[in-house]
């Protein structure tokens, strides 16, 4: 467990390197931190927010809705996220 838990720290600080200069590359990590840890949600919001940040706001806002639909007791900051990415502004 020890070690899971340092896998994910390190895919949480490689992310937050990646998603400015390499947003790309954040969304491949993400993709691994999420197969390490299905029961947590920050990996799904930071990868709409890379999408967010790669000008694909549409994709970031489907994944969002069909995440929230399926996921009735998703967290209060991940159910904050898929209201912002409805406002036409982030669009």
């Amino acid at each position: 467990e020890k070690l899971r838990q340092k896998f994910i720290d390190a895919c949480a600080a490689l992310v937050e390197r990646q998603k400015r200069q390499q947003p790309e590359e954040a969304l491949n990590t993400l993709e691994r931190w999420t197969a390490e840890a299905p029961e947590s949600e920050e990996p799904i919001r930071l990868r709409w927010e890379v999408l967010v940040t790669l000008n694909r706001s549409s994709q970031a806002l489907t994944e969002a809705e069909e995440y929230c639909s399926w996921n009735l007791n998703s967290d209060p900051e991940t159910r904050n996220w898929l209201e912002h990415l409805q406002k036409p502004t982030t669009r």
